[in-house]
């Protein structure tokens, strides 16, 4: 390998130590997020079994909102997914049903029909 290409990539401590506590800040940061995220969702379920909300400040109560409005939209899409599955398998089973029975089977001169009734062809015996 050519030495420009091995310097390249190389670069000094300082900057070196600089992209790693910046990459580990990243990480706080979302530990963090994901921390309070699951904080603020154990605030709605014992809102949910009857805790009161005095005790909450208005950043929690904000985050409150937040994530009930998230929750809310998961369910919402969810129940379209559910009722679009419902809605696929009900076409399916209607279409299969038709391919099953038939209106009408000839059979000889007489044509029975999906209720079972005989009827003749107009040809007279």
């Amino acid at each position: 390998m050519p030495q420009m290409d091995k310097t390249r990539k190389m670069v000094d401590l300082e900057t070196f130590l600089r992209q790693r506590i910046d990459k580990v800040w990243g990480q706080v940061k979302k530990q963090k997020r994901d921390n309070r995220e699951k904080e603020i969702t154990q605030v709605m379920f014992g809102c949910l079994k009857g805790r009161t909300l005095f005790d909450l400040e208005m950043k929690d109560l904000l985050d409150l909102n937040f994530i009930i409005q998230l929750n809310l939209r998961e369910v919402e899409i969810k129940q379209l997914a559910a009722d679009k599955q419902k809605h696929e398998e009900n076409q399916e089973n209607q279409l299969k049903q038709v391919q099953a029975d038939p209106i009408a089977v000839e059979l000889g001169l007489t044509t029975k029909s999906a209720f079972g009734e005989e009827t003749s062809k107009g040809v007279e015996q």
